[in-house]
């Protein structure tokens, strides 16, 4: 074990002497930086609040995990507990530890998000928010500490390159006709699996180290590692395909996300689009076989691309529909 990650060991046992009471709080903060939250955040922020910040933290969502899932599989680094049996873990991980999913997606998501509404206010909560969250992931013992600077590091980069590139890349997309928009969003969910697929492959030669699985599985014994799944690149592929082609549709049939109105009516909106988006979710995967793997994760995309299509298109199709828009 090299020297730095030997030093860094010291810091979760520091950091948990501090009282097991911090750990809900801890479990709270890294709530914060989960996929669940920004999934059920997005639609709010889509249908409820502001569309165009909506669309602006969903394809940031596709962007850090695009970025984030092969970096993971590069590295192939383990997590704290994998190594050292002496380490608490409070929570399970199955995916490789560096960089921190969750520090980076907290820097990515909630810096953009500070970017765009540039209040002081806003910029020292989210600031404080992504300090916590990266701090909560060394607390948990699932993350050292470089993991979560490294992190950092990458979700600021994706902010500063998201904001760079926005505007040219979005009025390119608004000029191209639907079948090109189209065949945009199934070139970038393929490009999206398969920098996964030809990354893993890159390493096929890499054999995880044993004590890595005998370690994880004293703490968790129901939930064994398995670094070098694929799920995450087919999830963020079907993702991003519903998302670009939502957006797609959108410009196609003249449809308008409508944010604002009386309160009522914002809360009419995510209330009934959030029933159906959990419908889709949690029906199609209870209706979708998971035997075959293969098959299964062709299910996989399928249901993701539709929840996909479902925020962006869907949901304000239908809004317009039953009359739950401003306007109306």
């Amino acid at each position: 074990m090299e020297p730095i990650m030997q030093f860094e060991l010291t810091i979760t046992p520091l950091l948990q002497s501090l009282g097991a009471g911090l750990t809900p709080v801890m479990k709270f903060f890294s709530f914060l930086g989960t996929e669940n939250f920004f999934l059920a955040v997005i639609p709010l922020l889509l249908w409820c609040v502001d569309a165009r910040l909506g669309i602006r933290i969903g394809i940031m969502l596709i962007l850090t995990n695009s970025v984030k899932n092969p970096l993971k599989l590069a590295f192939h680094g383990p997590r704290p507990y994998w190594v050292d049996p002496a380490v608490e873990a409070l929570a399970p991980e199955s995916s490789f530890g560096v960089p921190s999913g969750h520090a980076q997606d907290a820097a990515s998501l909630w810096g953009l998000l500070a970017s765009s509404l540039r209040r002081g206010w806003v910029t020292v909560v989210a600031v404080f928010i992504i300090l916590m969250i990266g701090l909560s992931r060394i607390y948990l013992g699932v993350h050292f500490t470089h993991d979560v600077i490294g992190g950092w590091a990458v979700g600021i980069l994706l902010v500063l390159l998201f904001n760079l590139l926005e505007k040219p890349v979005s009025a390119w997309f608004n000029r191209i006709n639907f079948g090109t928009k189209t065949l945009f969003a199934l070139l970038v969910s393929a490009v999206i699996m398969l920098t996964g697929y030809l990354v893993r492959r890159a390493i096929s030669e890499w054999t995880m180290p044993l004590e890595w699985a005998s370690n994880a599985t004293l703490q968790f014994p129901e939930n064994p590692i398995n670094p070098l799944e694929m799920e995450g690149f087919i999830t963020i592929g079907g993702l991003a395909f519903g998302m670009l082609f939502g957006l797609a549709l959108l410009a196609l049939t003249g449809t308008k996300i409508c944010a604002g109105g009386p309160l009522i009516k914002r809360a009419a909106r995510y209330v009934l689009g959030l029933i159906i988006l959990l419908a889709i979710y949690f029906g199609l995967r209870l209706f979708f076989p998971s035997e075959p793997a293969a098959l299964a994760q062709v299910f996989r995309y399928v249901r993701y691309a539709t929840v996909g299509a479902w925020v962006v298109f869907g949901a304000p199709w239908l809004f317009e529909r039953l009359k739950f828009t401003k306007a109306s």
